[in-house]
């Protein structure tokens, strides 16, 4: 039976500090949508075509959502919605849209999935190649909603290809019919022993055949079964991927719980690839203790610098140790013959984080960022605003 989702349902907006898409569901749901969200590839139940999952726009931003919340207040068509996605702008309408499409297509898919116990929630990732080999969906926009299809696979026996295939030709034989007058005994004698004798050369030809394609199958089923087991393997790491991603999450708030994080993706992303991570993380605890529990202003605190070109931003750098080595002018080759080499112990400086405080109707936060090329992205958030009359 087809799934739908009402497009009645979900809504786009646009403002001056993002794109927002306003859409109802139950709070299963939501999460669901915010797991896609996080990791979209990973959930390739449906078909994506075309659709790119990263856009760039004219800050070379990633296409991502900012945050997805309970929405308090009517979007623009005056319609009060459950839930809104707040994503940074996007520079492709269509395309954002048409994700947008395949993204609730999807979470409609695996809902469904979810209710009929044919997947768990705690291991959706892990439990979709299972799924994926029996069946297929597709999708389409029609009549104003998703309308999601469901096809079982039918794996055609190699036998029955070619089983079908000697009917077709006895069918061809049987048709085409001869008009030959056989009178004389022997001439009819030695004919049968003719057919005879082609029959039996296509009885033996086609248990050839059947070998060849047996063998051939025992091979393709082998083949199958590796590719299956990588399929789950790969699976299981995406799975252990989310919940690592999960785990950081939940680590870093319970660590941090009054920073907001400007682009939590990104953050999370930057920070867990850096090589100093714990060195900036022992930063931002000593941070966090001057600017929460000790109240000192974010400009007051040692080591921080206003960002360059910035108004409202602070950045604060690590100070880290590493091994400074020369080698002698003799070469890289020979250094044990010259007399080894130079190495001493050497501080170096490093960007962390960037602050920002901001005061949110009438409650103070604290705005975190984090990673390359920050400096035109933080020029558009300068500081960070929330329009209260939108979405959120």
């Amino acid at each position: 039976m087809d799934l739908c989702f009402d497009l009645k349902d979900l809504y786009h907006e646009k403002t001056q500090y993002g794109d927002y898409v306003a859409f109802n569901g139950s709070e299963n749901f939501k999460d669901i949508i915010i797991k896609i969200l996080d990791n979209p590839r990973s959930y390739d139940l449906l078909e994506i075509n075309e659709i790119r999952l990263d856009f760039d726009n004219d800050v070379e931003e990633e296409f991502e959502y900012i945050k997805i919340e309970k929405s308090w207040r009517p979007a623009k068509n005056n319609i009060q919605y459950e839930w809104f996605i707040r994503y940074n702008h996007f520079i492709n309408k269509k395309e954002a849209l048409n994700f947008n499409n395949w993204l609730f297509a999807s979470a409609t898919l695996i809902g469904k999935l979810l209710d009929e116990g044919h997947i768990k929630n705690d291991s959706i990732i892990r439990d979709l190649p299972k799924i994926k080999e029996k069946n297929s969906y597709a999708w389409e926009k029609s009549g104003g909603k998703l309308i999601i299809s469901k096809e079982e696979k039918k794996a055609e026996s190699l036998h029955q290809k070619i089983y079908d295939f000697v009917q077709d030709v006895i069918k061809d034989r049987e048709n085409a019919g001869t008009n030959i007058d056989i009178s004389d005994y022997q001439e009819k004698e030695e004919l049968l022993q003719n057919l005879k004798q082609e029959n039996d050369n296509l009885r033996s030809n086609i248990d050839n055949l059947l070998a060849v394609i047996e063998k051939q199958e025992d091979q393709a089923s082998q083949f199958e079964n590796e590719i299956n087991i990588l399929k789950v393997e790969i699976a299981k790491q995406r799975q252990d991927k989310e919940e690592q991603k999960n785990d950081l999450k939940l680590f870093f708030k319970a660590l941090f719980p009054k920073f907001k994080l400007l682009r939590p993706k990104q953050f999370f992303q930057q920070l867990s690839f850096d090589k100093h991570s714990e060195e900036h993380v022992k930063k931002l605890s000593v941070i966090y203790d001057e600017v929460i529990s000790k109240k000192i202003s974010i400009e007051k605190i040692d080591g921080s610098t206003k960002a360059e070109d910035l108004n409202h931003w602070y950045q604060f750098f690590v100070e880290i140790t590493t091994m400074d080595v020369h080698y002698p002018q003799s070469g890289v080759y020979d250094h044990q013959w010259s007399g080894g080499v130079d190495a001493k112990s050497v501080q170096k400086r490093i960007p962390s984080f960037y602050i920002c405080k901001v005061i949110e109707h009438g409650i103070v936060s604290y705005y975190l960022h984090f990673g390359e090329n920050s400096s035109s992205l933080l020029e558009n958030y300068d500081p960070p605003r929330f329009d209260p009359q939108k979405l959120t």
